[in-house]
């Protein structure tokens, strides 16, 4: 079965390297997928508003992202740590024709 990413987004935007989203965009989906063989990032013109509770902090939080739609050059994929393959689920969205 073949797989792509979905899920969360989360950067420490005063890091140096992260000012730039697109940098963000690429370190998080190496990280979390695995995928590095990028051909374009691109901001989709969006914004998704979440309100939810973290239960382990017990705490109502709002968070706000900006999805990017990745190309990718190839399905090369690098390993991906243990902890990211027990805290995210990678599937694929058909591409509406």
């Amino acid at each position: 079965m073949e797989h792509s990413k979905l899920s969360k987004l989360s950067c420490n935007w005063r890091h140096r390297e992260w000012r730039k989203k697109e940098s963000a965009v690429k370190r998080e989906l190496i990280e979390e997928t695995g995928y590095y063989d990028i051909k374009q990032i691109q901001p989709v013109k969006a914004i998704n508003i979440s309100k939810f509770f973290v239960e382990h902090k017990q705490q109502n939080r709002e968070a706000i992202y900006y999805p990017y739609l990745v190309i990718l050059n190839s399905k090369k994929q690098r390993n991906i740590a243990e902890k990211e393959l027990q805290e995210h689920a990678l599937i694929w969205i058909k591409k509406e024709t």
